[in-house]
């Protein structure tokens, strides 16, 4: 699989698996931990100031105070962002060995 239908596979199986819409702080869960929703604010805070960083207002509703996020535009803003590392593609490399304590 290539790396760009690692990435189209990542997004149509969070558009089957998420609602049209739901709450902000539950998009870490809801796509595997690929966002982390403290990023994401973070990000939209940033696109305040920095054009390059903005995600689209249309990728979110408020309901009082909660944030809630909108599936479909924020996918597709999302698969624009979204690559694949080398690590993902080659596995994980190998953990050093501990060392052992002095008896």
């Amino acid at each position: 699989m290539s790396p760009s239908e690692q990435v189209d596979d990542v997004i149509e199986r969070m558009r089957k698996e998420c609602p049209p819409i739901f709450t902000g702080p539950s998009l870490t869960e809801r796509s595997g931990g690929v966002f982390n929703w403290g990023t994401i604010q973070n990000r939209r805070s940033a696109g305040k100031t920095d054009p390059t960083k903005k995600i689209p207002d249309e990728c979110f509703r408020y309901m009082g105070k909660r944030v809630l996020v909108v599936r479909d535009p924020f996918l597709d803003w999302a698969a624009t962002t979204l690559s694949v590392s080398p690590i993902s593609t080659s596995g994980s490399p190998p953990r050093p060995a501990r060392k052992m304590a002095a008896a």
